[in-house]
């Protein structure tokens, strides 16, 4: 008889544990990710850096995304980068000079977002 109440408050004291855990995963919410980047970049090209930042222009916030893009190529050339933040439109801009090959340059975006995004969709043309 001792041993069947010994057994009986270990199996108790188990399935209330049990509960507990499963209770506790429940009800803690995992945090928030950081914003989700989505690329899309043609072979002989890199994103080296992105960059997001708030910078008021002509009286508004507006979210500036900064983009490193690398040529990998051989040859000299412009590219431009395409940038959508949530759901504003896309907003594109082209490299003022050609980059030159295995060399890096620095590509400012102004999106319409007037704060910083949950989403960024990058696209590199050549």
């Amino acid at each position: 008889m001792i041993r069947d109440s010994a057994t009986t408050k270990t199996l108790i004291l188990g399935l209330i544990l049990a509960f507990m855990a499963m209770g506790c995963r429940a009800a803690i919410k995992p945090p928030e990710g950081p914003p989700g980047i989505t690329y899309q970049v043609p072979e002989g090209v890199q994103i080296s850096k992105v960059s997001m930042y708030m910078k008021v222009t002509e009286g508004t916030p507006r979210c500036w995304v900064d983009v490193t893009v690398k040529n990998l190529t051989e040859a000299s050339q412009k590219f431009k980068v395409m940038v959508r933040v949530d759901d504003e439109p896309d907003v594109a801009v082209t490299s003022k000079k050609p980059i030159d090959p295995n060399k890096e340059d620095i590509i400012s975006v102004m999106t319409l977002g007037k704060s910083l995004p949950r989403t960024v969709s990058l696209t590199v043309l050549k």
